[in-house]
């Protein structure tokens, strides 16, 4: 389940870049102040942080910026007004938490065993180029995005890894009807024509069970980061 959700959030990144070209828990926060400027999302040298020894390259940095950029150019805002100064360093700090979460709970995978195979990577690859038409097309929008096809590769094993290893150490959250209940009211008083509760009932407690996955992965994370040793280099 989490695997597909990191997947679709990937197609999505570049799939705000097509257009562009044609026309979800956070660690605590590190000790990290984000740079200014019209050049604010291209960070220089060979990492932005280490993580217990790892790097996380300056790449897989500036190629996250560059997607999520691509997403919010998409519905207008623009980053070359001063006054978005504050959303581009809030977005760098999230970027940046995002890279570290991903990578203390990858050593965490790797720890307990877990392993990916280049096989498997190409299947997911596979069907991300189904979703862009031609090879050609697949690779403009990763160029677009700043990214390599080596750097899809990586978060896609990241990804495949990461989810292993929450499916079989972390425990299936359980929901009740009256929980599914509750959320099925709130759903009611936004919406008048809410169909019937027993006719959503799977699709509101499908949405619980991932809030609380959501919230224990958010917990495991903020464990590892605060064991973990982490060097800001930006």
């Amino acid at each position: 389940m989490l695997r597909k959700i990191l997947l679709l959030s990937t197609v999505a990144i570049l799939s705000f870049a097509i257009v562009a070209c044609s026309g979800n828990a956070e660690p605590e926060e590190v000790d990290f102040t984000p740079a200014t400027g019209d050049d604010a999302n291209v960070v220089d040298g060979e990492a932005v942080a280490i993580v217990n020894g790892q790097e996380i390259s300056v790449e897989e940095f500036n190629g996250m910026m560059g997607s999520m950029k691509a997403m919010y150019a998409q519905s207008g805002f623009d980053f070359e007004d001063e006054e978005a100064i504050g959303m581009l360093q809030e977005l760098e700090q999230q970027v940046l938490n995002n890279l570290i979460s991903m990578e203390v709970l990858r050593q965490e995978a790797e720890g307990n065993g877990y392993e990916v195979t280049e096989e498997e990577i190409d299947v997911e690859i596979d069907q991300l180029k189904v979703q862009f038409g031609t090879d050609e097309e697949f690779a403009e929008v990763l160029a677009a995005n700043s990214m390599t096809l080596e750097q899809l590769r990586n978060s896609i094993g990241n990804e495949i890894l990461i989810d292993r290893f929450v499916e079989n150490e972390m425990p299936q959250p359980s929901v009740t009807e009256e929980e599914a209940l509750v959320l099925y009211e709130e759903y009611s008083m936004m919406q008048e024509d809410m169909p019937a509760f027993e006719e959503v009932r799977d699709m509101i407690e499908d949405e619980l069970r991932q809030q609380k996955l959501d919230q224990q992965i958010g917990q495991v994370i903020q464990t590892l980061v605060e064991e973990s040793d982490i060097e800001i280099l930006i």
